[in-house]
């Protein structure tokens, strides 16, 4: 499977822009690559434990991106889609029980066909309030695919010593 493709993109709280720029410095082996808003996006080198341990970021998100990613080629080339979530799920399949899709044409069929492709390749369910968030979206001029890999906020995250 190629990785090259894939980046981590850490959302955060306005005006902790500093914070974290210097937590993914000083705790990971990863690069900051771009920056958009509120968002980070880094280098993606096969695994995301490192960044998951970061306290300063509010979720973390596996994407990637083409031209070509929206909802009715995704439909017609699911590979695609399960090649990112296998790297998701890869780790802790328990971890996730529902998942949520957001994109744009929700009602239609190319979406229903994504939507029910996931349920049964991956035994999860599609519902509203979801713990994997699956997000298809247009970006620029390309389509981006971001996976959220935290069920919820980093900071609200039992703390381990």
């Amino acid at each position: 499977m190629d990785t090259n493709n894939y980046q981590i993109k850490l959302n955060f709280i306005e005006g902790l822009k500093d914070v974290v720029e210097k937590e993914v410095k000083l705790k990971t082996n990863h690069t900051i690559l771009s920056q958009e808003n509120n968002c980070f996006y880094l280098d993606f080198k096969d695994s995301l434990a490192e960044v998951l341990q970061l306290k300063s970021v509010g979720n973390v998100s596996l994407v990637t991106n083409h031209q070509n990613y929206n909802p009715g080629y995704l439909s017609k080339h699911k590979n695609i889609l399960k090649n990112i979530l296998d790297i998701v799920l890869q780790k802790s399949p328990d971890k996730f029980k529902i998942f949520k899709l957001s994109c744009a044409g929700a009602d239609s069929d190319e979406v229903k066909n994504i939507l029910k492709y996931i349920e049964l390749e991956y035994k999860i369910l599609a519902q509203q309030e979801a713990d994997l968030k699956i997000n298809i979206y247009k970006s620029k001029n390309s389509w981006e695919i971001s996976i959220q890999v935290t069920a919820r906020p980093l900071s609200l995250r039992p703390y381990k010593c």
